[in-house]
Protein backbone atom coordinates (compact mmCIF):
# COMPACT_ATOMS: atom_id res chain seq x y z
CA UNK A 1 0.00 0.00 0.00
CA UNK A 2 1.22 3.53 -0.79
CA UNK A 3 2.64 5.39 2.20
CA UNK A 4 0.25 8.33 1.78
CA UNK A 5 -2.75 6.02 2.21
CA UNK A 6 -1.14 4.48 5.28
CA UNK A 7 -0.84 7.99 6.71
CA UNK A 8 -4.55 8.63 6.08
CA UNK A 9 -4.40 10.74 2.91
CA UNK A 10 -6.59 10.12 -0.17
CA UNK A 11 -5.59 7.34 -2.62
CA UNK A 12 -3.72 9.55 -5.10
CA UNK A 13 -2.09 7.94 -8.12
CA UNK A 14 1.60 7.17 -7.76
CA UNK A 15 3.93 9.68 -9.37
CA UNK A 16 7.70 9.92 -9.61
CA UNK A 17 10.23 9.10 -6.92
CA UNK A 18 7.83 7.26 -4.64
CA UNK A 19 5.51 10.24 -4.13
CA UNK A 20 1.87 10.80 -5.18
CA UNK A 21 1.15 12.59 -8.45
CA UNK A 22 1.89 16.24 -7.73
CA UNK A 23 -0.76 17.71 -10.01
CA UNK A 24 -3.48 15.45 -8.62
CA UNK A 25 -2.57 16.45 -5.06
CA UNK A 26 -2.69 20.16 -5.94
CA UNK A 27 -6.05 19.83 -7.73
CA UNK A 28 -7.54 17.87 -4.82
CA UNK A 29 -6.63 20.47 -2.20
CA UNK A 30 -7.43 23.43 -4.48
CA UNK A 31 -10.97 22.15 -5.01
CA UNK A 32 -11.47 21.81 -1.24
CA UNK A 33 -10.22 25.31 -0.44
CA UNK A 34 -12.35 28.44 -0.21
CA UNK A 35 -11.10 32.02 -0.10
CA UNK A 36 -11.96 34.69 2.47
CA UNK A 37 -15.19 35.48 0.60
CA UNK A 38 -16.30 31.86 0.70
CA UNK A 39 -15.62 31.22 -2.98
CA UNK A 40 -13.94 28.10 -4.29
CA UNK A 41 -10.44 28.37 -5.71
CA UNK A 42 -10.61 28.00 -9.50
CA UNK A 43 -7.72 27.39 -11.88
CA UNK A 44 -8.17 30.97 -13.11
CA UNK A 45 -7.85 32.40 -9.60
CA UNK A 46 -4.77 30.28 -8.90
CA UNK A 47 -3.22 31.44 -12.19
CA UNK A 48 -3.76 35.08 -11.17
CA UNK A 49 -2.24 34.58 -7.71
CA UNK A 50 0.84 32.78 -9.09
CA UNK A 51 1.10 35.16 -12.07
CA UNK A 52 0.78 32.28 -14.55
CA UNK A 53 -1.48 31.55 -17.49
CA UNK A 54 -4.60 29.38 -17.19
CA UNK A 55 -2.92 26.91 -19.54
CA UNK A 56 0.09 26.60 -17.25
CA UNK A 57 -2.15 25.78 -14.29
CA UNK A 58 -3.86 23.13 -16.42
CA UNK A 59 -0.49 21.63 -17.33
CA UNK A 60 0.51 21.74 -13.67
CA UNK A 61 -2.54 19.77 -12.51
CA UNK A 62 -2.89 17.42 -15.49
CA UNK A 63 0.74 16.73 -16.38
CA UNK A 64 2.62 17.51 -13.14
CA UNK A 65 4.58 20.22 -14.98
CA UNK A 66 6.02 23.61 -13.93
CA UNK A 67 6.19 22.73 -10.23
CA UNK A 68 9.55 23.76 -8.81
CA UNK A 69 10.46 23.77 -5.12
CA UNK A 70 9.44 27.37 -4.43
CA UNK A 71 6.11 26.88 -6.15
CA UNK A 72 5.47 23.71 -4.12
CA UNK A 73 6.05 25.65 -0.91
CA UNK A 74 3.71 28.42 -2.07
CA UNK A 75 0.97 25.90 -2.94
CA UNK A 76 1.32 24.21 0.46
CA UNK A 77 0.73 27.58 2.10
CA UNK A 78 -2.22 28.48 -0.13
CA UNK A 79 -4.14 25.22 0.15
CA UNK A 80 -2.87 23.73 3.43
CA UNK A 81 -1.30 20.82 1.56
CA UNK A 82 0.81 18.55 3.79
CA UNK A 83 4.40 19.20 2.58
CA UNK A 84 5.21 15.49 2.43
CA UNK A 85 2.65 14.99 -0.37
CA UNK A 86 4.56 17.38 -2.62
CA UNK A 87 7.94 15.85 -1.87
CA UNK A 88 9.16 18.61 0.41
CA UNK A 89 10.06 15.97 2.99
CA UNK A 90 12.49 13.16 2.22
CA UNK A 91 11.40 9.55 1.82
CA UNK A 92 13.44 8.67 4.91
CA UNK A 93 11.40 11.13 6.97
CA UNK A 94 8.20 9.74 5.50
CA UNK A 95 9.22 6.16 6.27
CA UNK A 96 9.63 7.25 9.88
CA UNK A 97 6.15 8.83 9.84
CA UNK A 98 4.65 5.61 8.46
CA UNK A 99 6.40 3.57 11.13
CA UNK A 100 5.14 5.89 13.86
CA UNK A 101 1.61 5.80 12.43
CA UNK A 102 1.66 2.00 12.29
CA UNK A 103 2.80 1.87 15.92
CA UNK A 104 -0.09 4.11 16.98
CA UNK A 105 -2.59 1.97 15.07
CA UNK A 106 -1.27 -1.20 16.64
CA UNK A 107 -1.55 0.35 20.08
CA UNK A 108 -5.15 1.46 19.53
CA UNK A 109 -6.46 -1.57 17.64
CA UNK A 110 -9.57 -3.27 19.03
CA UNK A 111 -11.10 -6.67 18.34
CA UNK A 112 -13.71 -5.28 15.95
CA UNK A 113 -11.27 -3.34 13.79
CA UNK A 114 -10.25 -4.45 10.31
CA UNK A 115 -6.63 -4.03 9.15
CA UNK A 116 -6.46 -1.11 6.73
CA UNK A 117 -4.75 -3.29 4.14
CA UNK A 118 -7.79 -5.61 4.02
CA UNK A 119 -10.59 -3.04 4.15
CA UNK A 120 -12.54 -3.47 0.92
CA UNK A 121 -13.11 0.28 0.46
CA UNK A 122 -9.36 0.90 0.44
CA UNK A 123 -8.91 -1.97 -2.03
CA UNK A 124 -11.45 -0.23 -4.31
CA UNK A 125 -9.54 3.05 -4.15
CA UNK A 126 -11.68 4.94 -1.62
CA UNK A 127 -10.12 6.88 1.30
CA UNK A 128 -9.03 4.84 4.35
CA UNK A 129 -12.15 5.45 6.42
CA UNK A 130 -12.46 3.89 9.87
CA UNK A 131 -14.26 0.56 10.26
CA UNK A 132 -17.93 0.91 11.13
CA UNK A 133 -20.62 -1.72 11.60
CA UNK A 134 -21.61 -4.63 9.35
CA UNK A 135 -18.38 -4.53 7.36
CA UNK A 136 -18.81 -0.96 6.07
CA UNK A 137 -16.77 2.20 6.78
CA UNK A 138 -17.99 4.58 9.49
CA UNK A 139 -21.02 6.33 8.03
CA UNK A 140 -20.51 9.74 9.61
CA UNK A 141 -16.89 9.91 8.45
CA UNK A 142 -17.91 9.08 4.88
CA UNK A 143 -20.60 11.78 4.91
CA UNK A 144 -18.24 14.41 6.35
CA UNK A 145 -15.55 13.57 3.76
CA UNK A 146 -17.85 13.93 0.74
CA UNK A 147 -19.66 16.95 2.20
CA UNK A 148 -16.29 18.73 2.44
CA UNK A 149 -15.66 18.00 -1.26
CA UNK A 150 -19.08 19.20 -2.43
CA UNK A 151 -20.12 22.70 -3.47
CA UNK A 152 -23.65 23.95 -4.07
CA UNK A 153 -25.03 25.52 -7.26
CA UNK A 154 -23.44 28.86 -6.31
CA UNK A 155 -20.02 27.30 -5.85
CA UNK A 156 -20.09 27.54 -2.07
CA UNK A 157 -19.03 24.59 0.11
CA UNK A 158 -21.61 22.44 1.87
CA UNK A 159 -21.49 23.34 5.56
CA UNK A 160 -23.07 21.40 8.41
CA UNK A 161 -25.63 24.20 8.64
CA UNK A 162 -26.58 23.85 4.95
CA UNK A 163 -26.87 20.08 5.30
CA UNK A 164 -29.04 20.47 8.40
CA UNK A 165 -31.37 22.83 6.52
CA UNK A 166 -31.59 20.46 3.54
CA UNK A 167 -32.42 17.48 5.74
CA UNK A 168 -34.77 19.41 8.01
CA UNK A 169 -32.56 18.75 11.04
CA UNK A 170 -30.88 20.88 13.69
CA UNK A 171 -27.19 21.78 13.47
CA UNK A 172 -26.61 19.61 16.54
CA UNK A 173 -28.24 16.64 14.80
CA UNK A 174 -25.88 16.93 11.82
CA UNK A 175 -22.93 17.29 14.15
CA UNK A 176 -24.04 14.09 15.88
CA UNK A 177 -24.44 12.44 12.48
CA UNK A 178 -20.79 13.11 11.60
CA UNK A 179 -19.34 12.66 15.08
CA UNK A 180 -17.15 9.56 15.69
CA UNK A 181 -19.17 8.83 18.82
CA UNK A 182 -22.50 8.86 16.99
CA UNK A 183 -21.67 6.89 13.81
CA UNK A 184 -25.16 5.39 13.46
CA UNK A 185 -27.22 8.45 14.39
CA UNK A 186 -29.14 8.50 11.11
CA UNK A 187 -32.35 6.54 10.82
CA UNK A 188 -34.58 5.78 7.87
CA UNK A 189 -36.71 8.94 8.27
CA UNK A 190 -33.54 11.08 8.24
CA UNK A 191 -32.33 9.79 4.89
CA UNK A 192 -30.79 12.61 2.81
CA UNK A 193 -32.39 13.70 -0.48
CA UNK A 194 -31.31 11.68 -3.49
CA UNK A 195 -29.45 14.41 -5.38
CA UNK A 196 -26.53 15.21 -3.12
CA UNK A 197 -24.10 12.38 -2.28
CA UNK A 198 -22.63 11.46 -5.67
CA UNK A 199 -19.26 9.94 -4.89
CA UNK A 200 -19.99 8.06 -1.72
CA UNK A 201 -21.31 5.15 -3.80
CA UNK A 202 -21.48 1.90 -1.86
CA UNK A 203 -19.46 3.19 1.08
CA UNK A 204 -22.19 3.95 3.64
CA UNK A 205 -23.70 0.47 3.26
CA UNK A 206 -27.11 -0.27 4.73
CA UNK A 207 -27.31 2.75 7.06
CA UNK A 208 -28.71 4.96 4.29
CA UNK A 209 -29.69 2.20 1.84
CA UNK A 210 -29.09 3.52 -1.70
CA UNK A 211 -29.56 7.24 -1.14
CA UNK A 212 -26.02 8.26 -0.15
CA UNK A 213 -24.72 7.70 -3.67
CA UNK A 214 -26.49 10.92 -4.72
CA UNK A 215 -25.97 13.43 -1.88
CA UNK A 216 -22.39 14.68 -2.08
Amino acid sequence: MCWWIELGYPPFEEGKGGFPRTGQVIKHYREKKVDDAGHLWTQKKLAAVLDLTDKTIGEMENRDAFIDFDRRQRLCQLFDIPPCLLGIRTLAEIDLLVEQESTKKEASVVSTSVPLSTAWWVELGYPPFEQGKDGFPRTGQVIKHYRALKSDEKGKPWTQRLLAKTLGLTDQAVWDLESPKRANFCTAHETPPQDALAGAGVLPGKTFDSTLDRLF
